[in-house]
């Protein structure tokens, strides 16, 4: 196994946790399977770039920084930092980014009935 490999697939499983996402949804979003995306995070497979650039975007980060290799300390730092309510909408920007009009228009109307049962 490559460091590159094993860097990148811990970066990207990092990001993953500080969103709270699941593997399965990331891997949805990425319309690759949870297998797959595992074998990623664990360093054991790689990934072309456009998936790499793909994943980035999902994160709002660069691919540089998924390749960068962190310190302990600096990746406790910004678990600490992150604000569990951004990680969600971050979550929920990343799963509709990419819907047509159609599917948003849903979404929204699906969106304000939940509103409107608080």
């Amino acid at each position: 196994m490559s460091e590159i490999k094993k860097t990148i697939g811990e970066n990207i499983r990092f990001e993953r946790q500080q969103r709270n996402m699941s593997l399965e949804d990331l891997a949805e979003i990425l319309g690759i399977t949870p297998g797959f995306l595992g074998l990623v995070e664990r360093g054991h497979r790689g990934t072309d770039i456009s998936k790499l650039a793909q994943i980035a975007k999902v994160f709002g980060v660069t691919i540089d920084h998924l390749t960068l290799v962190r310190k302990k300390n600096e990746a406790k730092k910004v678990k600490e930092a992150n604000d569990p309510v951004e990680n969600k909408k971050s979550t929920v920007y990343s799963m509709v980014f990419d819907l047509d009009i159609k599917e948003l228009e849903f979404i929204i109307q699906v969106v304000r009935s939940l509103k409107q049962l608080r």
